[in-house]
């Protein structure tokens, strides 16, 4: 898994992911939303999800983290372009806050 980090000139954080979002590779990726969060800069996460081939229940938990500080200031959480699989799992998660775009 890669991902790379865009920050917008209105405070959002967008991450453009690649490959398989499961624990083994998570450490990166959830280590540098953690430090955005933290920085208190931050003012929305979004992940463009373009290029990912799978999801496991910890990149699911990354997710949470990330809506769940949108949620607190009113926002949902945007996953872009989602393959059809990834579309599927995150139907199935029923995680209110998250909002699929393509």
């Amino acid at each position: 898994m890669e991902f790379k980090r865009i920050k917008h000139n209105d405070g959002s954080v967008e991450y453009v992911v690649s490959g398989e979002v499961k624990s083994y590779f998570l450490e990166g990726l959830s280590n540098a939303v953690q430090e955005d969060i933290d920085s208190g800069g931050v003012t929305s996460f979004s992940f463009d999800f373009s290029d990912v081939d799978y999801l496991d229940s910890q990149g699911i938990r990354i997710l949470v983290i990330a809506g769940k500080y949108n949620y607190q200031g009113n926002k949902k959480l945007i996953i872009k372009n989602p393959k059809d699989n990834i579309r599927r799992i995150l139907e199935l998660a029923e995680i209110k806050f998250i909002e699929i775009a393509d």
